[in-house]
């Protein structure tokens, strides 16, 4: 994993962007979409080490209702970051991803419901069958 710097020339904030957060997690990243445009969610599928990981999060229009925006300083974007990646799912295969998404287990996350969803998971799922 990438160490993170203090980017901004400013003292009161860290410089980075998601895509560069994102990034600093140095896995393959086999699927991204943003939906939304002031706020909104991102999904990824990542590949590391032989597994592949499941990661969706919202982001929202200011500092109030956004995790980024809201870190201060590079502690608190760190600690951001380790939340992120508590929360990706990681499964053994591509076919156990697959599955998930087709069918998560237990009750529906708030995601199942939004609009977009199953375009999503469509692309997602055609995305998988290209390496499984």
């Amino acid at each position: 994993m990438k160490p993170l710097e203090n980017k901004s020339k400013r003292g009161d904030w860290h410089g980075y962007n998601y895509s560069e957060l994102i990034d600093s997690f140095e896995y393959e990243i086999l699927f991204e979409e943003e939906v939304g445009e002031y706020q909104g969610d991102y999904v990824f599928i990542f590949r590391h080490e032989g597994k592949f990981g499941y990661l969706i999060f919202g982001y929202g229009s200011c500092s109030g209702c956004d995790s980024l925006e809201a870190a201060n300083s590079i502690e608190e974007l760190e600690s951001f970051r380790q939340e992120l990646l508590r929360d990706i799912k990681w499964f053994d295969n591509a076919q156990e991803l697959m599955e998930f998404i087709k069918e998560p287990p237990g009750f529906p996350s708030w995601w199942e419901y939004e609009p977009y969803t199953k375009e999503i998971k469509e692309r997602m799922m055609e995305k998988l069958k290209e390496i499984h």
